[in-house]
C-alpha cells in the first residue's frame, strides 16, 4: 500500500526483511518499492519460518538463554508474547496444540536456550509438548486470550506505568505495535471493541497512561473515559 511506501521512505530505511513466503508477500509487490537490499525469511510453514526468524536473530547476537513458545494455530498468545520478545531479545517461537516440530525442537534443545516461557494454556500448548522440551518452563495462562495478554503483561512489567491496548479479535493492529513495547516499557493488553474484560481490569484499572492501537471500528475509547 502506499502508505507503507512513504513510510518506508521517511524511515530512510535502505534494508528491508520480508517475513513469509511469496503466499504472504510476494516478489511482484515487492519490485513495487524500488531499489532496496530486500532480504526474505521464510520457510515451508509457519513454524519453520518462526525458526529461520531465530536463526537470523541468533546470529545477529540477539538471542539470550531463553525462548517463548506459544500457538501457531492462533494468533492471540503470540501477540501478547511481544512484550518479552520485544523488550528481552527473547524470540518467539511456534508450537501446534499437541506436537513441536523437530527442527523447532532440535533448536530449543541445542541452541543454549536454558528457559522456555510458554505462553498460553494447555489448549494451546500441551504439556506433553512441554515435558519434550525438558527446560526450565514456566506457563503464562489465564482463563481467556484477555487474562492470558494481562498475565504475560505482569510478568514483564509488574509495576508498569504505561500500556498499548489493541484488539483482541484480530492480529493486525496488536502485531503492528510489537515492536514499541520494548522501547516504551509498555506491555500490550488485549480487549475487546466495547469494554476492558473483567479478567484484566486488576491491572489496568490503576493505569492512566494509555495508548489504543487501531480505529473505532476496531476499539471503541468511550469505553476508557
Amino acid at each position: 500500500p502506499d502508505g507503507v511506501k512513504n513510510e518506508i521512505k521517511r524511515l530512510g530505511a535502505e534494508n528491508i526483511i520480508v517475513i513469509g513466503g511469496e503466499s504472504s508477500v510476494s516478489s511482484a509487490a515487492l519490485k513495487s518499492l524500488g531499489g532496496y537490499k530486500i532480504e526474505r525469511i521464510a520457510g515451508s510453514s509457519r513454524y519453520e519460518t518462526a525458526d529461520k526468524v531465530y536463526d537470523r536473530l541468533k546470529s545477529m547476537g540477539k538471542v539470550q538463554d531463553k525462548a517463548v513458545l506459544a500457538s501457531g494455530e492462533g494468533f492471540a498468545d503470540a501477540l501478547s508474547a511481544a512484550a518479552i520478545e520485544g523488550s528481552d531479545e527473547t524470540p518467539i517461537l511456534l508450537s501446534r496444540a499437541g506436537t513441536i516440530t523437530s527442527g523447532t525442537a532440535d533448536r530449543i534443545k541445542t541452541s543454549g536456550i536454558k528457559k522456555i516461557i510458554v505462553v498460553g494454556g494447555t489448549n494451546s500448548v500441551s504439556e506433553s509438548v512441554v515435558k519434550e522440551l525438558g527446560k526450565d518452563i514456566e506457563r503464562l495462562s489465564g482463563k481467556d486470550r484477555y487474562e492470558t495478554s494481562k498475565k504475560v503483561a505482569e510478568y514483564r512489567y509488574p509495576s508498569a506505568v504505561r500500556i498499548i491496548y489493541a484488539s483482541g479479535q484480530g492480529f493486525a493492529d496488536a502485531l503492528s505495535v510489537g515492536g514499541v513495547t520494548g522501547k516504551t516499557n509498555s506491555p500490550i493488553v488485549l480487549t475487546t471493541r466495547y469494554s476492558v474484560p473483567a479478567s484484566i481490569k486488576s491491572y489496568v484499572d490503576s493505569i492512566y497512561n494509555i495508548k489504543v492501537i487501531g480505529g473505532g471500528s476496531t476499539i471503541d475509547t468511550a469505553q476508557f473515559k
